[in-house]
């Protein structure tokens, strides 16, 4: 199978190019297929459907008894290879790929994959900023295509400031590192990245934005970062809280006494807000309440042993 710049797609989320070069063995219910795939050209737009609904994990499809078919085995080794119009937008990103891999399937066997795609060129665009894509690679040592190893590099530049961050890992396990130049703490780094200045400047609305931020790096991260921002603004209490489900809340807290302690959450991934109030009564009694999705009120009784 051979051809140049075929137009293998053209709907809205892809138009893509081809030039294979293939060679494909078929004997009995045995189909082996080889050589390579060039793609000179490709705009990939992918629709985003992070907010569409999921199917619950409960869920179950039945139907009609199924015609058991004889299957055909499929084994494939193909390198697939990127050109110098291959582009991608969407999810925030907007840049170039290129490189190749050496594709490989076996029947019963997930999709092994060797090699690496780089980003030549590349922005992201996160709460409203760019980042300028310095560093892109996404390597595959023989592994499951899904999961590539990560080389990442990101920056945004203000004045005299570079402030970025790294990725490394897998893109089942990422490891994500704030980095600035010249040297500061990671509360401005992430500062510069999402206002654009150091955090001392930034009003109560913008110390949300910020701690949102911290938790898209990972909770418990995100957690410490936010203790740090607390003690930017004088609260006693600041840290991104998990919940069930995933759940997860910005807390802020303050003592306006020394019995009375209020606390505001907001949600970072659903928006439900929670206003609480605990009050030390005594040593050993203490009232406390919430209101937010359900409102309630307990009188808690300590027991030190």
């Amino acid at each position: 199978i051979k051809g140049d710049r075929f137009e293998a797609s053209r709907i809205p989320e892809a138009r893509v190019l081809v030039s294979p070069d293939l060679t494909v063995v078929i004997e009995h219910h045995n189909i082996v297929t080889s050589g390579s795939v060039t793609i000179p050209y490709a705009k990939l737009q992918p629709t985003d459907v992070s907010t569409a609904a999921q199917v619950s994990s409960d869920v179950v499809i039945s139907g009609g008894d199924q015609v058991a078919e004889e299957k055909w085995a499929m084994t494939t080794r193909v390198r697939l290879i990127l050109g110098e119009q291959v582009t991608v937008f969407g999810f925030g990103f907007e840049g170039r790929l290129d490189g190749s891999l050496l594709l490989e399937d076996e029947p019963g066997q997930l999709t092994r994959a060797t090699g690496e795609i780089n980003i030549p060129q590349g922005r992201y665009r996160a709460y409203g900023q760019r980042l300028d894509v310095e560093q892109g690679r996404l390597l595959y040592t023989g592994g499951p295509l899904t999961n590539p190893g990560l080389n990442l590099r990101a920056v945004r530049r203000v004045d005299s400031v570079t402030a970025g961050i790294r990725v490394k890992g897998s893109l089942d396990q990422p490891q994500l590192e704030l980095f600035s130049n010249p040297a500061m703490g990671q509360t401005d780094t992430l500062s510069y990245l999402v206002l654009g200045r150091p955090m001392e400047t930034a009003s109560g609305e913008e110390g949300q934005v910020v701690a949102k931020a911290a938790l898209a790096l990972g909770l418990s991260g995100g957690d410490r970062l936010a203790r740090l921002l607390g003690d930017r603004f004088g609260l006693d209490e600041m840290r991104v809280e998990a919940g069930p489900n995933d759940e997860a809340s910005l807390v802020v807290g303050r003592y306006l006494s020394p019995r009375l302690y209020v606390s505001y959450g907001v949600g970072l991934i659903e928006a439900v807000n929670t206003f609480s109030l605990r009050y030390k009564i005594t040593d050993k009694w203490q009232l406390k309440a919430e209101s937010g999705e359900a409102q309630g009120a307990d009188l808690l009784y300590t027991i030190e042993r």
